[in-house]
């Protein structure tokens, strides 16, 4: 599940079939959207199968070396193209007011942003999510509490929106975090959420749901939705 949402997500940033005219270009492209929740549900879903064996000090070594360091090694060309000058056109940073800053500012501000390269914007708040895995280990041990949660949760995905641009790592922090953790929670009901016979109860509403996003014109945060019940069938299918 994991690698059908990156797959998606980079389909997302190819940009084809996106007239924005024909319906058939609105389907493509609607299902294409938000499969960031998809790839962060199964995130919180995963942390909460490997919770007994977590330790905060080896999760964040081993997030570090396999999340950060690419991260940090892989943005320097990028990085290098508008601090020197290459590059002098953004579609939301002041670069003017930036390179006044200095090198060093820059190259932080970058790099907490993920601003050097639009699809890096989603490390910041990986790594944000990672930070408050101890807090998350604490709440996954409660099971009970973690059901009890996910009116709540759900609430909060509706309320909060992605910023626009992705400009803001803490906001959408806030914006994905909840699906994180429903994510965890929809591991600890999986008995009861995640069989075969379930699977077409859950793509009959996700088609239901995307049917209605499509021809509304909803935003991404419907979308949201749409892909929970995507990847709840998901699971019921593959397991």
């Amino acid at each position: 599940i994991r690698g059908v949402a990156a797959f998606f997500i980079v389909a997302k940033h190819c940009n084809i079939f996106n007239d924005d005219v024909s319906l058939a270009s609105a389907y493509y492209n609607h299902f294409l959207v938000e499969w960031t929740a998809v790839f962060v549900l199964i995130s919180g879903f995963l942390f909460q199968h490997l919770l007994p064996k977590y330790e905060f000090n080896k999760f964040i070594r081993g997030k570090a070396k396999n999340v950060l360091l690419p991260y940090i090694i892989i943005s320097i060309p990028a990085i290098l193209l508008y601090t020197t000058g290459l590059k002098q056109n953004h579609s939301w940073v002041d670069l003017d007011s930036l390179s006044n800053s200095g090198f060093f500012y820059s190259t932080l501000f970058f790099y907490f942003t993920g601003s050097h390269l639009g699809p890096l914007w989603f490390i910041p708040v990986l790594f944000l999510i990672f930070l408050s895995s101890k807090a998350l280990s604490i709440i996954g041990r409660k099971e009970t509490l973690l059901i009890y949660l996910i009116p709540v949760l759900l609430l909060l995905i509706g309320f909060t929106k992605r910023p626009i641009n992705d400009s803001n790592p803490f906001l959408a922090y806030l914006h994905f975090l909840p699906l994180y953790v429903l994510g965890m929670a929809i591991y600890a009901k999986r008995e009861a959420l995640i069989s075969s016979s379930n699977a077409n109860i859950y793509l009959i509403i996700c088609a239901v749901l995307y049917i209605a996003e499509v021809n509304l014109s909803l935003d991404a945060t419907f979308s949201i939705f749409t892909k929970i019940f995507l990847f709840l069938f998901l699971c019921s299918l593959l397991q």
